[in-house]
């Protein structure tokens, strides 16, 4: 009996002074990985930055779309979001973001306060991605993660997984494609509400889905009965940092507004167009407009260049965040004298990232 007193006395002096020399190491930590994105810099910077991609790649259990809520300010110097689940209370925000170079933020984990860095290094053929975490463990923390293998493996599995997610965005969710050229289509008259807008190329997608949105909503306030999905209007004057376009939302019945109202009702007459379907990230309508180019060369019919091509969002961010999920119906304009009637042409072509380098994430500037 004696020696069971000693032996339980013993294993407790043990956890003691184990758990004292648990609580007297050191707290401070700093954990950095790198890993390389075959992306330009400053996609792979505006894609970090922007905190709404967070829930797209971000390797907290608990940051989740349903989970989150994010300030007024979503890129740049005071964006901020915040997610609250089962697993965790967490906040982040960006303290300094300097364009391209690097990103200063602050993560809150459950009242557990640390610094994450961001640096973004241009090399050849892409991006060099090194993000690093710093803070202070409590006791529970210290406890915690020296029985799971130290900060180094616990947190440093966390960026690991983000920087795979990131990189996974780029090399499949944008270069991932297909074009297929359908043919000629009778294009009918249309009624509907439009918002004009010019945004830069990096901002584009969320912009056009951000108005899409709004034309949704002003639709149901006013009891307009939507009649298709949203389509934009894309000016062919645009230059080479900016798309100047109108979204546009097809209603079914005309309405009337004032001149400076910020939403104007139109009518759309029927004309005769080219449509091809592209399914994939929205860098990819360049492409997609060439082979829309050679197949009407194909079919011997010419683009009307006094008209604006027209993108249809079949399925966009609206639906999925995933750019390899949407898909774009693309009408050109043709010339007035084109057939009513004609055969439809098919000219698939899938697209992989082995044919070209990575694209940035936006829509191309002349689309023209």
């Amino acid at each position: 009996m004696k020696i069971l007193k000693y032996f339980l006395l013993l294993l407790v002096l043990s956890l003691v002074a184990l758990f004292v020399y648990i609580a007297t190491q050191n707290g401070a930590y700093t954990v950095t990985r790198s890993l390389f994105v075959n992306a330009p810099q400053s996609s792979v910077y505006n894609y970090v930055n922007n905190l709404k991609s967070w829930e797209d790649w971000g390797p907290w259990e608990g940051l989740d779309a349903k989970n989150i809520t994010y300030d007024a300010v979503v890129k740049g110097d005071s964006a901020g979001l915040s997610w609250k689940s089962s697993q965790e209370l967490g906040t982040l925000k960006t303290l300094k973001a300097f364009p391209k170079d690097s990103l200063s933020q602050s993560l809150t984990l459950d009242k557990n306060a640390s610094m994450l860095g961001w640096k973004f290094k241009s090399e050849s053929k892409g991006t060099m991605v090194t993000w690093s975490i710093k803070g202070e463990m409590n006791i529970l923390m210290k406890v915690t993660y020296f029985f799971k293998g130290g900060p180094e493996t616990i947190l440093g599995e966390k960026l690991d997984r983000g920087l795979s997610n990131i990189k996974n965005y780029f090399t499949k969710e944008l270069s991932e494609f297909t074009v297929d050229t359908k043919g000629l289509v009778v294009q009918g008259e249309t009624y509907y509400i439009v918002e004009k807008a010019t945004a830069s190329n990096d901002d584009l997608a969320e912009e056009m889905a951000r108005i899409a949105q709004s034309l949704i909503d002003f639709a149901k306030d006013n009891s307009l009965t939507q009649k298709g999905k949203p389509f934009a209007i894309i000016e062919r004057n645009s230059n080479a940092d900016s798309v100047s376009f109108s979204m546009c939302l097809p209603i079914a019945e005309e309405i009337f507004t004032t001149e400076d109202s910020q939403v104007q009702g139109r009518k759309q007459e029927s004309f005769v167009s080219f449509n091809t379907v592209l399914k994939g990230d929205y860098s990819h309508i360049k492409t997609a407009l060439i082979d829309t180019r050679k197949a009407m060369e194909n079919a011997n019919q010419s683009e009307n260049l006094s008209k604006n091509i027209i993108l249809v969002f079949e399925k966009s961010i609206l639906e999925t965040r995933k750019p390899s999920e949407w898909i774009t119906n693309i009408y050109m304009p043709l010339d007035d004298k084109a057939p009513v009637v004609t055969p439809r042409y098919n000219n698939t072509r899938p697209h992989t990232a082995a044919e070209t380098e990575v694209p940035q994430p936006t829509m191309p500037a002349q689309v023209q």
